[in-house]
C-alpha cells in the first residue's frame, strides 16, 4: 500500500512539471474577470492574442478588456 501511494505521488509531481509557454520579459497576464471600464489615458501596450497575433492598444486595461488578448507588454508592438 505504501509503495502504491509513493508511485501515485511521484506521478502527481511529474504532472506538475509540464513546461508552460514562456512569456516575454515584463509581460502582464490578463486575468478574469476582464475590466469593463478603463481610463482613457494613452500609454501604449502590445496585446498578444490567443491566435499568436499582436495589436497595439491605447493602454493595458483596454487590451485586457478584449477576451482574445492573453497578455500585454508595455509599449507599441514591433512590426
Amino acid at each position: 500500500m505504501k509503495r502504491l501511494f509513493l508511485m501515485g505521488f511521484a506521478a502527481l509531481m511529474l504532472a506538475g512539471c509540464q513546461s508552460k509557454p514562456s512569456l516575454p520579459e515584463g509581460a502582464l497576464v490578463c486575468e478574469e474577470p476582464r475590466p469593463q471600464m478603463c481610463t482613457m489615458d494613452y500609454t501604449p501596450a502590445c496585446g498578444y492574442h490567443s491566435d499568436s497575433t499582436a495589436k497595439t492598444y491605447s493602454n493595458s486595461c483596454s487590451a485586457c478588456a478584449k477576451p482574445e488578448v492573453s497578455f500585454v507588454v508595455a509599449g507599441e508592438c514591433k512590426q
